[in-house]
């Protein structure tokens, strides 16, 4: 099932690109300044791509930047934000792939 419908948060906007029983793929636009949360359950696990943008993640305990073209994993059950670094007028634009 696919669903285009663009839909709009206070942090930026997601995109449903592909739902099955197996995945869900989404294009997640998180404005500048703002957070996106990601919680997976312990049946999940999330692969985020960094298509545009420099966004700084907290897996856990964890801290890292992130840049442009750059992959993460986050492990089922752990949780995440994503910030975009960016108070100007860049947004950060990632592809997130739920397994």
């Amino acid at each position: 099932m696919i669903d285009n419908l663009v839909i709009s948060e206070k942090w930026g906007t997601s995109q449903l690109i592909a739902n099955t029983n197996d995945f869900k793929i989404l294009n997640i636009v998180i404005n500048p300044g703002e957070i996106f949360y990601i919680s997976n359950n312990e049946n999940h696990t999330s692969h985020i791509s960094i298509v545009n943008g420099n966004a700084k993640i907290k897996i856990g305990n964890d801290i890292v930047i992130k840049n442009s073209k750059s992959n993460f994993n986050i492990p089922s059950g752990i949780k995440c934000q994503i910030v975009n670094k960016s108070y100007e007028c860049h947004i950060l634009e990632i592809i997130l792939v739920e397994i």
